[in-house]
C-alpha cells in the first residue's frame, strides 16, 4: 500500500509538472478532424493549439487553445480576445457563453441544424443539444442558468460551422442558480500559458469563472465554448482524478510554475497564417476578408 501511494503521488507530481499556472488542462478532442492549422499545429491536449475548424481562416486571433481547471476555477485560454471579441475587418464576432453538461447526454461537435443561410442568432432548441447549465457571460460579470429542453440558444454565424453550435444563450424563464465576476487577462506570453502563439509578441488571452455552483456534479462535467462565427470550438471534460485530484494537481502545478517563473517570461512561438486564406481577385490585399477568409463579394 505504501509503494502504491508513492507511485500515485509520484505520478500526480509528474503530471502536475506539465500543467499550467491556471490549473489542469482538461481539453479534449472536439470531434472535428481535418481542421485548418497554422504554425506547428495541431498541438497540445486535444490537438486544439494552433488549430481552428475545417475550412476556416487559421490564425492566432481565432484560436481557442484550452480549458484549465484549478479546484472550482475554470479558465479558458486562446488567441481569441474573450472580453471584446475579434474583427475580421468587416464585422466583430462577439464572445460566447459557456455550456455545461453534467450527465453525459449533450450533443456537440456534430451538425444537427437544418436551417440554411448565414447569420447568427437563428434560434436553436436545447431539446436537441441537452446541455444542463449555461454560464451567460456579460462583460465583467456572469449569471448561471439551469437549462431545460424548452431553453433557447443562438446559432453561430456561418452555416459551415454549425458543428460548433450553440454559441450563446437566449434568456427565457430559466432559474438563475449563481452569479459572479469574470476575470480577464490579456497579452500573455507562450511561457505564461503553455501554448504556442504569435512571433510578434504576447498573444494569449484568458477568461476565468467559478464553477463551484456545480457541487458534486463538477466531477462529471463537460464544458463547451465557441464565439459568434464558430470558427473554433473548444471542449473540456473533468478527468477521472475528480475534483479532489484537481485540487492537488492545481496546487502542485502552481508551485511548479512559480519555480519556472524565475526564467524569462518571453518565449518564441510558432505562428504562420494558413494558406487557406481565399481572396477575391478584385480584393486581393485589401484586408477585407471575413472570418472564413472570404471577401464581401465571395459571401454573396
Amino acid at each position: 500500500m505504501y509503494k502504491l501511494k508513492l507511485l500515485v503521488t509520484g505520478g500526480l507530481v509528474a503530471f502536475a509538472a506539465t500543467q499550467l499556472a491556471f490549473g489542469v488542462n482538461i481539453t479534449i478532442f472536439d470531434k472535428l478532424s481535418g481542421g485548418s492549422y497554422f504554425g506547428a499545429g495541431p498541438s497540445g491536449r486535444g490537438g486544439e493549439d494552433q488549430e481552428v475548424e475545417p475550412g476556416n481562416l487559421a490564425a492566432q486571433k481565432w484560436d481557442l487553445e484550452g480549458f484549465n481547471l484549478t479546484g472550482t476555477r475554470l479558465t479558458l485560454t486562446g488567441g481569441y480576445d474573450f472580453r471584446t471579441g475579434v474583427s475580421d475587418g468587416i464585422r466583430n464576432y462577439r464572445p460566447g457563453d459557456i455550456f455545461i453538461d453534467v450527465n453525459g447526454d449533450a450533443k456537440w461537435g456534430t451538425d444537427i441544424f437544418t436551417t440554411r443561410g448565414d447569420g447568427s442568432n437563428k434560434r436553436l432548441s436545447n431539446a436537441d443539444y441537452k446541455f444542463d447549465y449555461v454560464i451567460d457571460v456579460e462583460g465583467p460579470s456572469y449569471s448561471v442558468y439551469k437549462l431545460t429542453d424548452s431553453s433557447q440558444t443562438g446559432s453561430v454565424y456561418f452555416r459551415q460551422n454549425d458543428e460548433s453550435n450553440p454559441w450563446r444563450f437566449i434568456p427565457g424563464n430559466e432559474p438563475k442558480v449563481a452569479a459572479g465576476s469574470v476575470e480577464y487577462v490579456s497579452h500573455l506570453s507562450n511561457r505564461q500559458v503553455g501554448f504556442m502563439g504569435d512571433l510578434n509578441g504576447p498573444s494569449h488571452y484568458t477568461m476565468s469563472v467559478d464553477v463551484g455552483f456545480l457541487g458534486p456534479e463538477l466531477e462529471s462535467s463537460l464544458f463547451k465554448y465557441t464565439y459568434e462565427c464558430g470558427n473554433d470550438n473548444l471542449i473540456g471534460r473533468v478527468p477521472d482524478t475528480g475534483n479532489a485530484g484537481l485540487l492537488l494537481l492545481g496546487v502542485l502545478a502552481v508551485g511548479f510554475l512559480a519555480h519556472r517563473s524565475l526564467a524569462p517570461a518571453s518565449q518564441p512561438g510558432c505562428f504562420a497564417v494558413c494558406s487557406r486564406r481565399r481572396l477575391h481577385p478584385t480584393n486581393a490585399g485589401s484586408g477585407q476578408e471575413d472570418a472564413r477568409g472570404r471577401s464581401p463579394s465571395d459571401a454573396s
